[in-house]
């Protein structure tokens, strides 16, 4: 009962891990409890696993579907000891099934290969069928100790005590670190309205009433309506006849005509345009210095600053990273993880301002390599492009062939399209999230934000079914 309440304590940050981490799932870890023997069979099996109550921590836990968080008992990492742990079910590629704490999920271990064994195991099988397969408890390295069952409930204990001050520390630290960070940010921003300010002092351009700087001005044009009479005839020609005579006493006695004035001024007002042109240009110029940069992070935890020069649209912005990061153009996307959104080229980076206040980045993978048990150099068709070629391909469970990036592409079409399965074009067959994430050799940032997409699309279908 103890673990089952430490456990609960962990989901938060078990969820946080999880999403970096991608398949590793920490909540599992307060879960494991040393056994003297595993179940030799399916009756046995099934009674150890409701004594271990695993279906109440998996309605709880954020790592998979409840229904594939059960119960297990495996070998330990070094294959020393057997223990029993609620964990996400694994498909094992023809090894004896074997749980590691440091990584906080099932492992495929090449160090047991079962497929060997007088009775063997098949090439792929779930890890929660373990009991099948005997001959991998008997390949306990060492004799587990008598007396350590008799202190098992101690070790538990000091365990969990551990632990409970880990969560307390680990929480601590990151309380610390958000607020810093707070600070730093209120730090930067109180230091660069500082700057804008002294410059727009400098040029002159401040009125009596300070504003905000960096925001945008839409500069006023005051209008000067000057009204005038229209004269009559017999006025006009009386004027006429009595300019001559004006000038002529102007020029005597060295005094100036209001006509005069009225030119002179006319011709300041046009050399002063040019003058005001260039300074409301410089003001122009100061603003776009102020939103020259935006900062980003890629969905493994990688932080930046991106210049946002000649940014107009999505396009610009991919291109700019690419620069930034050293990456390919078409590795980098523009993406919002929570909602399980891609950014198209075309969509402005005004619009995307309004949703993000850093840049989300995904960054893929570049050379995509299948693992030697999963891979095919016959030269058969691509299931997916629906051609032949020599290239090295994926095996899928269906048993039909196709190269990683095809798989890459094709998945991120379907589940782009809110489809809840990904199957195969030719046969139907359903392809577990699991084996594409594997086989199409995903990137971290790629794993995290197809998880979710995928996790978005299942539960959009459950409630449109309800």
């Amino acid at each position: 009962m103890r673990a089952f309440l430490l456990s609960i304590i962990f989901l938060p940050i078990s969820t946080i891990l999880f999403s970096t981490l991608g398949l590793s799932c920490p909540v599992s870890v307060p879960t494991v409890s040393y056994v003297s023997k595993c179940p030799s069979n399916e009756s046995e099996w099934e009674s150890a696993a409701q004594q271990k109550q695993c279906n109440k921590l998996a309605t709880l836990q954020k790592c998979t579907e409840p229904e594939k968080f059960v119960y297990h008992c495996v070998l330990n990492k070094d294959g020393t000891k057997y223990l029993e742990v609620c964990a996400q079910s694994w498909f094992m590629s023809g090894y004896c099934a074997r749980f590691s704490v440091a990584d906080g999920r099932i492992i495929n271990d090449p160090g047991l290969d079962c497929t060997t064994f007088s009775t063997p195991c098949p090439s792929r099988f779930q890890s929660n069928e373990s009991f099948k397969y005997q001959e991998c408890y008997a390949s306990l390295q060492q004799p587990f100790p008598s007396n350590i069952f008799k202190n098992v409930e101690k070790v538990t204990a000091e365990t969990e005590s551990n632990n409970t001050l880990l969560v307390g520390l680990l929480c601590v630290f990151v309380i610390t670190t958000v607020l810093l960070a707070i600070f730093v940010a209120i730090l930067k921003k109180k230091k660069l309205l500082d700057w804008c300010r002294t410059r727009r002092e400098k040029s002159g351009e401040l009125n009596d009433i300070q504003r905000l700087p960096c925001e945008e001005e839409t500069p006023l044009k005051e209008e000067i309506v000057i009204e005038t009479e229209v004269p009559s005839t017999t006025e006009t020609k009386e004027k006429e006849a009595e300019q001559p005579k004006n000038k002529e006493e102007n020029q005597a006695s060295g005094s100036i005509s209001p006509d005069t004035k009225e030119e002179e001024n006319g011709a300041t007002k046009t050399a002063d345009t040019p003058a005001k042109e260039e300074a409301a240009a410089a003001k122009d110029s100061d603003e776009v210095e102020c939103v020259e940069n935006m900062s980003f992070r890629t969905l493994s935890g990688l932080r930046g600053v991106c210049s946002l020069k000649n940014v107009a649209i999505i396009s610009d912005l991919r291109r700019n990273l690419s620069k930034e990061l050293h990456k390919r153009l078409e590795d980098i996307w523009i993406v919002q993880e929570e909602s399980g959104i891609i950014y198209n080229d075309e969509t402005t980076f005004v619009e995307l301002k309004k949703h993000q206040q850093h840049i989300e980045v995904m960054i893929g993978n570049e050379n995509r390599f299948i693992p030697e048990e999963y891979g095919s150099t016959d030269a058969e068709i691509d299931v997916i492009t629906n051609k032949f070629g020599a290239s090295r391909k994926c095996r899928m469970t269906c048993d039909h062939l196709t190269e990683p990036e095809n798989l890459f592409n094709y998945t991120k079409d379907k589940i782009m399209r809110r489809n809840a399965v990904v199957e195969c074009p030719k046969c139907q067959a359903s392809w577990e999230m699991e084996e594409l994430l594997t086989k199409s050799d995903m990137s971290a940032d790629e794993q995290i934000f197809f998880n979710k997409a995928m996790s978005i699309n299942i539960q959009a279908k459950k409630k449109f079914h309800i």
